[in-house]
């Protein structure tokens, strides 16, 4: 009897054995973002950080308390992974920020100038795009998974497809990966549009089209970033209203293509200068993030912009770059005003044209689109007759001026003053030295660049 007690116990412990051990095979780094420059923001900063994103690959339920993530091969405990139950199949979105906190922790949040309470992940580390190790061990201390990547580029996430890593130009947070990657980072190439972004006096009709074999044509009109689940764009699109469409390649074997933006502006004929914007609604209008809707000053969202002149209706240039809301109270008018920052993360780090006749400025760093401050819903141009007053007949300092209309994904949002932006940058252009050297306070000498 003895003897069948042991052997029974025997076949439960073996019998054991194959569940217990895939359960800590199939958690894995399923996908990682280590240069994050307008994919995604966190929810609770607002910030377009990168992260590491886990799956549970089994059928069942894991335990995550006592689980640590690390990206120090010498140090396997560096970050530990709170008490979460990750349910067969689900994915779980870790902030590599450096922040260290917990859903339930409270952190200052500096968009809101509050402290809030944390409802994501936030790791200890950040990630580094020039490429390092990644682990993930257990609860015994048994590495459970890893991954050494290399340099990494902006807004293109490395991750499984099958057994394979790949470079992903879809990134799909807590999501299955896309199926449209690449080892290599072998890109689709870019779709042909009928016809030329600008103005139209009638309604239109536009093809996209490509000659690589295999692609699928996928679009988008609401400043959204088409993906793999974007409509396929149709034989013929009737462009009966002012719209500003994005439209890129899915070839399978290939990351996507990049994005191309055309807006086309249907019975509108302005004399100024247009701008148009195009972005995810989300950004300026959500409830919680929206720059424009909450009238947040500390948040900045990337955006397409394109310049359309008012003589010839062509577009001047086409750039992506970083919105801010700017000002010390015109930020809460109706309109809100906004600054308009090029970055090397976005593209270029600067604009290589002269936005205004009156200085031979060859590029900038920013500008602003500014809503006529305490003159808005007056005159509206009290500040532009004013720097148009001493243009040229004394010797004083002023931020060149050019009203201009302004659409957000294809909406009319009214008439703005084009404005420089005062910064190092701008005494940097009009007097003819190297911003670096400068020391630039604002205010209460508040430093705002240099020492």
């Amino acid at each position: 009897m003895k003897f069948l007690n042991i052997k029974h116990i025997l076949f439960l412990l073996l019998a054991a054995l194959p569940v217990l051990h895939p359960l800590q095979a199939q958690i894995r780094i399923n996908e990682i973002l280590a240069i994050n420059s307008t994919v995604i923001h966190d929810p609770d900063f607002g910030e377009f950080s990168d992260f590491v994103e886990l799956h549970n690959a089994s059928a069942h339920a894991i335990q995550l308390a006592g689980y640590t993530l690390t990206d120090d091969a010498a140090d396997k405990n560096k970050w530990e992974l709170p008490a979460l139950t990750l349910l067969p199949g689900q994915y779980l979105l870790i902030w590599t920020d450096g922040r260290d906190k917990h859903p339930g922790d409270t952190a200052y949040v500096a968009y809101k100038n509050a402290v809030t309470t944390m409802t994501a992940l936030h790791a200890n580390f950040r990630l580094s795009g020039g490429g390092e190790y990644l682990a993930l061990f257990n609860q015994q201390g048994q590495k459970v998974d890893e991954v050494v990547y290399y340099t990494q580029t902006d807004d293109i996430s490395f991750g499984r497809n099958a057994a394979e890593w790949q470079y992903l130009g879809e990134v799909t947070p807590g999501a299955a990966n896309s199926a449209y990657g690449s080892a290599t980072m072998e890109r689709a190439g870019e779709p042909v549009f009928s016809l030329s972004e600008g103005f139209y006096a009638a309604p239109q009709v536009l093809q996209v089209s490509s000659s690589e074999p295999g692609a699928v044509i996928r679009f988008s009109f609401d400043g959204s970033t088409p993906n793999s689940q974007s409509p396929v764009f149709p034989a013929n699109f009737p462009l009966n209203l002012t719209l500003s469409i994005k439209a890129r390649l899915f070839v399978p074997g290939k990351m996507p293509g990049n994005v191309v933006t055309k807006t086309y502006f249907i019975h509108e004929t302005p004399d100024l200068p247009v701008l148009s914007i195009s972005t995810s609604a989300a950004h300026l209008y959500g409830f919680d993030f929206g720059i424009l809707q909450n009238a947040i000053k500390d948040r900045e969202v990337p955006a397409t912009i394109e310049y359309f002149e008012p003589q010839t209706g062509e577009r001047a240039f086409l750039s992506v770059a970083g919105l801010r809301v700017f000002g010390t109270s015109i930020y809460n008018l109706p309109q809100r005003p906004i600054s308009v920052r090029f970055r090397a993360k976005y593209g270029d780090d600067v604009l290589k044209y002269p936005l205004f006749a009156g200085k031979p400025i060859p590029a900038y760093s920013s500008f602003l689109l500014r809503n006529g401050g305490n003159d808005y819903n007056n005159a509206f141009f009290r500040d532009g007759l004013a720097v148009n007053l001493v243009k040229g007949k004394m010797n004083l300092d002023y931020q060149d001026y050019q009203p201009c209309v302004v659409f957000i994904n294809g909406e009319y949002n009214g008439v703005y003053e084009l404005r420089e932006r005062l910064d190092e940058a701008y005494i940097g252009n009009n007097h003819l030295v190297n911003p670096d050297d400068l020391d630039y306070l604002e205010d209460s000498l508040q430093v705002v660049a240099g020492a």
